[in-house]
């Protein structure tokens, strides 16, 4: 048996590091700029869009600390339970 990530991993797929870290980024973004549009027009009523945002981002952000070590079912669930709560 080797000891090679892909022999123990709980993806069905490859997971991509360059996809993760570009959808961390893409909802990073927007998140930061709608939270400053509402600070500056102060409509505090959008800031579930921000939390939601920011979930998102902890979310891929966790998926990227999964890549590291694909046979690790806890920072899995950890990425999916945080992806899931925005949905």
């Amino acid at each position: 048996m080797s000891d090679s990530n892909e022999d123990c991993s709980i993806y069905f797929y490859q997971p991509s590091l360059a996809a993760a870290i570009l959808f961390t980024v893409l909802y990073a973004i927007p998140t930061v700029f709608t939270l400053h549009r509402i600070n500056n027009t102060r409509t505090w009523y959008f800031l579930p869009v921000v939390f939601g945002g920011l979930l998102e981002v902890a979310g891929y952000g966790l998926r990227i600390a999964s890549l590291k070590d694909t046979c690790s079912v806890v920072r899995c669930a950890r990425a999916g339970s945080t992806h899931d709560v925005t949905r």
